[in-house]
């Protein structure tokens, strides 16, 4: 068997260090941006998943919203508790309706909930008043 070349053991040893420079410096510069980005919405996006199931387990405990025959009702009570202003902004004109699936407006509410969220907590918001 023919031994590797001094150019091949070169190559190799370049590849190694540089696997191993970008291991220790992270992938990318704006990776670990991104990163704390990404965890900090998942974070809220469960928050506001505690806050749905909070309020809609209060609201069946009250029977403030439910009726047996519309639970679509009880899905609204959830989220205008959850968040009053964004449940406004999105579904004020036009509530979910039984067995309505919104995606467009599902996402603006939760985009809009996060945002209230993260004024609550105190993030800095770029863009906002």
């Amino acid at each position: 068997m023919a031994r590797p070349s001094a150019r091949s053991r070169r190559r190799s040893m370049a590849v190694i260090a540089l696997a191993l420079v970008l291991a220790r410096t992270g992938a990318a510069p704006g990776h670990r941006k991104r990163r704390e980005r990404a965890l900090r919405t998942s974070s809220l996006d469960r928050e506001l998943a505690v806050r749905r199931e909070e309020c809609a387990r209060e609201s069946t405990a009250r029977s403030e919203c439910v009726d047996a025959s519309d639970p679509s009702r009880l899905e609204n009570c959830a989220l205008r508790c959850a968040s009053a202003m964004c449940y406004d902004e999105v579904y004020g004109s036009d509530p979910l309706e039984e067995g309505e699936v919104d995606v467009e407006r599902g996402r603006a509410y939760r985009t809009c909930a996060r945002g209230e969220l993260r004024k609550l907590r105190g993030y800095q918001t770029f863009g906002a008043e």
